[in-house]
C-alpha cells in the first residue's frame, strides 16, 4: 500500500511542476491563432512533459527507493555484516573515485540491490537481506562493485536524459498522428475535433487492455486505480471547444473513479456526489497507505466517509482559471440545488459578462 500512495503523490507533483512550466512559458496550447498546428510550441510542450517526469523521479529517487523498500540507511554498524558493507562500499567509492554513497539495507527475501540518486557524490546503494544471506562475501562485494560503477558512470543521470528523449518524441509524434487525424483524414478545420475524441477512445482501449492483463494475473484485486484528469474539457459550452479556458462547471468538474484495495463497496452509493478539492485524492491516498496527512497539507481524506458510507465533502468549493480568460468561480449547493457562480477580471475577448450564475 505505501507504495501505492508513493507512486501516485509523485505523479501528481509532477503534473503540478508541469502546470506550473507551462504557465510560466506561456504555452497554453498547441494550435495557433488560426487554429493550424504550432509546432514550436507543441515541440515545447512535450519536452516539459517528457524532461520535467524524467528529471522529478530522478531527483525523488533515493528518498522514493528508502520509503517504498523500507530501507534503513546504516550510520553506526549493528554488527559484523553491517560493518563489511560500509567499508566495502567506502572502499570501492574512494578507488572509484566518487562520494561515499548511503549504504542501506532493507528485509526482503528476494537477492537484489540497487543503486540510485541523482548526484554521485551523493548516492544511495541497498541490498536486501535475502542478498547477504544467499551469497558468499566475494559474491556480495562483485554485486556491490556493480552497483557503484552505475554510480560512478552517472548511469542514473544517463538514462533520465534517455528517457526524456524518448517521452518527448512520444507525446510529440502522438499528438502529429491525431492532427494529421483531424485536418487529413476526418477533415475537420477547427480545433481538435473527433481526432481528440479518437485519442480518448485509444487511451480508453488500452486501460482495458492493462485491467485485463492485471486480472489474468491475478494482481487486480491487489491494485489500486485512480483514473481522474487535471481538468473538464468545453465542447461548445461558453462558446469554447476542444479546450478549457473559462472556469465553468464543465471545466472544473474533473472525472474520479477510484477502486481501492481490500474495500468493500458492497450496497453502497455507486456516485459521490460531493465537493471535493484535486488535492483531497492525495490526503486520501496517504490514509489508504497506512499514513497521516500532514498538518501543513489542505487536502481533506474521505476514507472515513468511503468507509461509512456517509455523504460529506466540502460546503462549497473555490475554483480558479487562468488559461484564455482570469475568471474566479464558486460552487456551492443550496436547497437542494447546485449553483455556480463565476466572475470574470478577464474574458479573453470572449464578451464574457462580468458575473455569471448558473
Amino acid at each position: 500500500m505505501n507504495r501505492i500512495g508513493l507512486f501516485l503523490i509523485t505523479n501528481v507533483a509532477i503534473l503540478a511542476v508541469i502546470s506550473i512550466i507551462f504557465s510560466a512559458m506561456g504555452k497554453t496550447g498547441v494550435l495557433d491563432s488560426a487554429g493550424s498546428l504550432d509546432l514550436t510550441a507543441l515541440l515545447i510542450m512535450s519536452a516539459v512533459i517528457g524532461f520535467a517526469g524524467s528529471f522529478i523521479s530522478l531527483f525523488l529517487s533515493k528518498w522514493m527507493a528508502k520509503r517504498s523498500t523500507g530501507a534503513q540507511v546504516i550510520t553506526e554498524p549493528r554488527n559484523e555484516t553491517e560493518q563489511w558493507l560500509l567499508a566495502t562500499v567506502k572502499r570501492q567509492a574512494e578507488q572509484a573515485g566518487i562520494g561515499v554513497p548511503e549504504v542501506a539495507m532493507y528485509d526482503s527475501p528476494e537477492v537484489n540491490a540497487f543503486a540510485t540518486g541523482a548526484n554521485k557524490n551523493n548516492a544511495l546503494v541497498a541490498v536486501s537481506t535475502g542478498l547477504m544471506r544467499s551469497m558468499t562475501r566475494d559474491e556480495a562485494e562483485a554485486v556491490l562493485a556493480h552497483e557503484v560503477t552505475h554510480v560512478a558512470n552517472g548511469d542514473m543521470v544517463t538514462l533520465t536524459l534517455i528517457q526524456g528523449v524518448v517521452n518527448t518524441f512520444v507525446v510529440f509524434l502522438s499528438r502529429l498522428v491525431g492532427y494529421f487525424v483531424d485536418r487529413v483524414v476526418l477533415k475537420n478545420e477547427n480545433g481538435l475535433g473527433i481526432g481528440y475524441d479518437t485519442a480518448i477512445r485509444y487511451v480508453d482501449q488500452h486501460i482495458g487492455q492493462l485491467l485485463d492483463t492485471l486480472a489474468s494475473l491475478g494482481v487486480l484485486d491487489d491494485t489500486a486505480i485512480i483514473i481522474s484528469a487535471d481538468h473538464g474539457e468545453t465542447l461548445g459550452e461558453m462558446n469554447v471547444y476542444g479546450c478549457h479556458q473559462t472556469a465553468d462547471y464543465v471545466t472544473t468538474r474533473v472525472p474520479m473513479i477510484i477502486r481501492w484495495p481490500g474495500v468493500n463497496t458492497e450496497g453502497r452509493r455507486p456516485i459521490d456526489r460531493a465537493l471535493r478539492y484535486h488535492f483531497d485524492v492525495a490526503a486520501s491516498v496517504v490514509e489508504w497507505a497506512g499514513g497521516a496527512t500532514p498538518e501543513s497539507w489542505d487536502g481533506q481524506s474521505f476514507v472515513r466517509e468511503w468507509e461509512t458510507n456517509v455523504q460529506g465533502g466540502r460546503d462549497h468549493l473555490v475554483l480558479s482559471h487562468m488559461q484564455g480568460s482570469c475568471q474566479r468561480a464558486v460552487r456551492f449547493d443550496d436547497g437542494g440545488r447546485s449553483w455556480h457562480f463565476i466572475r470574470t477580471y478577464h474574458d479573453g475577448l470572449r464578451e464574457l459578462p462580468d458575473v455569471l450564475l448558473f
